[in-house]
Order: C-alpha cells, then structure tokens, then sequence
C-alpha cells in the first residue's frame, strides 16, 4: 500500500506541454464568439507535427485530445483527474480508499496491495472459522462471541468484495485495458473506436504491468515495462507476424 501512495507522480513529458504563448491563442480562440473548432484543432496538428510527437489515440471527434487546464497534449491513454486536478500517464482511476490516483507507476503495486489484502482476509476467515462454529457450544462471554461474529461478518464481507476486486483488474490486466477505458468508452483511433487495440495476448499483457524477472511478481518493485507515452498495439504486432510470415 505504501508503494501505491508514494510512487512517483509522472505527468506528460516535457514536449507535450504547450508553449505560454500558443496556449493563450488556443484560450483566445475558445473564448471568441466565432470559436472555430478547425482552427483551434490545427494548431494542435501543427504543433503535434513540428515536436515530432507520436500521438495515436483521438478525441471522439477524431481530434488531437488536450487538456485544457493542464495546457498539454495528452499521450496515449493518458487522461485528467478532476480530483487530483492534473493529468497522470495510463490514467485507471482515483481510490478514495488511499486517495491517490492509480496509473502506470503505481498499478502493480495497486494489484498487489488488493491482491495480498484478499489473501489476509482468507486467512483470517479460515482460522476463525472453527471457532466461529463451535463456539455457539461452549461457555464463553457475550462479550467474546460478539467480537468474534463481528471479526467473522467483516472478513466474509471483505473477502467477496475483494475477490470480485481483484478478478475484475486480473481481467484488465489479461485484455490490457484500465478500469477508465471500460467505464468513459475504448479508445479513439483514427479509424475509430478498438478496445483490443493494446491487446497483445495474456502473457505479453501481463509483462507490461509485472514485468519479465517473476521473483519481483511479488514483491513492491518496480517491474512495469514501457515509457507509459507510447503503447505497443495489436495491429503493429501483426503487421510485424505477417512481414515475418511473408
């Protein structure tokens, strides 16, 4: 949990942030009674292609995505956190439970917080259990019993709730997809909507969050493959299968 909540907070990169100047155009523009979207859209393009950035997912009009209160284009999967108020790389979402937001540095360690809470509480549920049981028998206070069917309620409850937890961002992990993407929508192309668009297979998938070295699966190091700025997708992986085949 610690790992969660004091991974380093990367943003975009430094070429992704607008200039002073071109933002306050783009500010001009949107506030003119004759906004233009074309206009405001093709500086964007303009700027995108003069720093040479590498950009694949689109607003849902087909549009370069940028954040306006952050005043930066934003790189694939990368999305604001209106509680946080700033923009995070592989945006998933914000816990309330820790109050952090959880994205590509801190993922895994995310996981394996939910992944090692659930295997306490089994544990816990497990060895109450026998008591749980029998204690209905035997001559022990009120008092006792109470804290026991409270201690026992507590670890069902919080078990079930985190199986379902944790299944749900195994599922994630295993189509490459964030929690962001399955709520808001799947990601935009240029030919349109694709959630399996950074679906590279289970294996590959699991790697990109974990890593290759197995021993660090399980501890809270940092294993997670790629920048966070550009995502492998299924159609390049392809592409590459069939120059190979061919």
């Amino acid at each position: 949990m610690v790992q969660t909540m004091i991974a380093p907070n990367e943003g975009p990169p430094d070429n992704f942030n607008i200039p002073a100047q071109i933002d306050e155009e783009l500010k001009a523009i949107s506030r003119s009674r004759a906004y233009n979207t074309k206009e405001f859209y093709a500086i964007l393009e303009r700027y995108v292609m003069d720093q040479k950035i590498e950009v694949a997912c689109r607003a849902q009009n087909g549009a370069i995505r940028f954040c306006t209160r952050c005043a930066c284009i934003k790189p694939d999967r990368c999305h604001h956190c209106s509680t946080c108020g700033r923009c995070f790389l592989k945006y998933d979402h914000h816990c309330p439970w820790i109050n952090v937001c959880i994205r590509f540095n801190n993922y895994k360690f995310f996981v394996q917080f939910v992944g090692y809470a659930w295997l306490l509480s089994v544990f816990i549920f497990s060895t109450i259990f026998p008591f749980f049981i029998t204690f209905w028998d035997t001559k022990i206070s009120n008092v006792c019993r109470i804290l026991v069917t409270f201690l026992f309620v507590l670890m069902f409850l919080l078990g079930v709730s985190l199986t379902f937890f944790l299944t749900c961002h195994l599922y994630l992990i295993s189509k490459n997809r964030t929690s962001l993407e399955v709520i808001v929508g799947p990601p935009v192309f240029t030919y349109g909507e694709d959630k399996h668009a950074f679906d590279l297979g289970i294996r590959r998938n699991f790697h990109e969050v974990f890593g290759t070295v197995k021993w660090k699966w399980f501890f809270p190091l940092f294993s997670s493959q790629g920048d966070a700025v550009r995502f492998e997708r299924r159609e390049e992986v392809q592409a590459v299968a069939e120059e190979i085949c061919e």
